[in-house]
């Protein structure tokens, strides 16, 4: 009798694994795909980069503190940002495209996704830092790191910068 149950719950699983993951599949093949462009083709995306470091000031070890990068794409087709990453488990990012945001991303949560910037429009990222995560104090500066279909800029890294008082 054990042993029949034991069988039913693998079978259970399996089955609904399997169910996830069609359902999964199904729905990303519906997605966008990313689009490649030759850095000198001049009829691809065009990444404008303004600031790329934010000092956020003095703050607390309780405290979170966010900075917001704004970017826009002047190029000929969509920018597609389709990976996100941060140097430490107490820093997170976000992009944000027209209300529309990404899966909040971290070191140990890197995210695969896929927003588009059309032509002319800007977007923000957004870094998040939460030092009470990974206590330290004085002068830290984390990284959050995007990816995108840019040949010029396939990697930007953005800086956000605070002192900490413990």
């Amino acid at each position: 009798m054990e042993k029949q149950k034991w069988v039913l719950m693998v079978v259970l699983v399996g089955l609904i694994g399997g169910l996830v993951y069609w359902g999964i599949k199904d729905g990303q093949s519906s997605k966008q795909e990313l689009k490649e462009y030759k850095a000198d083709s001049g009829n691809g995306p065009r990444l404008v980069v303004g600031e790329k470091f934010k000092d956020v000031g003095t703050m607390g070890l309780k405290e979170t503190a966010t900075a917001e990068f704004v970017l826009k794409n002047e190029g000929k087709a969509d920018l597609q940002i389709f990976y996100g990453t941060t140097n430490c488990g107490c820093t997170f990012g976000q992009v944000e495209v027209d209300g529309k945001k990404s899966p909040t991303f971290g070191m140990h949560s890197n995210q695969n996704f896929l927003i588009s910037v059309p032509p002319g429009k800007e977007f923000k990222v957004k870094a998040i830092y939460k030092p009470f995560l990974m206590p330290v104090s004085g002068d830290v500066q984390r990284a959050v790191v995007i990816k995108t279909n840019d040949p010029k800029h396939k990697e930007v890294e953005f800086i956000i910068k605070a002192n900490v008082k413990g």
